[in-house]
């Protein structure tokens, strides 16, 4: 599960064009970097959902530092985009839920948040409790501040 940092104020200072246009830099950029046989969903707003089968939770880190990537290299110096991820593996053999999932994604999601921004998060389950893991960093969490 992932966001654009402070979209929030994209829209509020730029505008809902200026937003649309942050939302399609992301979307375009995840697809380009994602397998074929990978999901890529807008949960709504600014918020979307990748499903990476066959994937590790280190797997998904790097996906998540290789969509980065190609954000700041696309949009450069005109957008300063910036994503937060909650990264979980589903428990698939053990009857998880892709709503449960989604639930412990979204509190290392906020997790991310709380860190700072522009990093990925991992969460795993540990009996009733969400444990989150080491979180990875995408450099200049400054550069989550929209910049137009």
């Amino acid at each position: 599960l992932f966001d654009i940092d402070h979209f929030k104020s994209i829209n509020d200072t730029h505008g809902h064009a200026a937003g649309d246009e942050a939302l399609c830099i992301v979307a375009r950029c995840a697809r380009e970097t994602l397998r074929t046989r990978d999901v890529l969903g807008r949960v709504g707003g600014d918020e979307f959902m990748l499903l990476l089968p066959a994937a590790s939770v280190d797997d998904a880190l790097l996906v998540a530092e290789r969509i980065t990537r190609r954000i700041d290299a696309q949009a450069g110096s005109v957008l300063a985009l910036s994503l937060s991820f909650g990264v979980v593996d589903i428990d698939m053999a053990g009857g998880e839920s892709l709503e449960v999932a989604r639930i412990r994604a979204d509190l290392a999601l906020y997790e991310a948040k709380r860190q700072g921004r522009r990093r990925a998060v991992p969460a795993s389950q540990r009996g009733p409790q969400t444990v989150f893991g080491d979180s990875r960093s995408f450099g200049d969490s400054s550069l989550g501040l929209s910049s137009f």
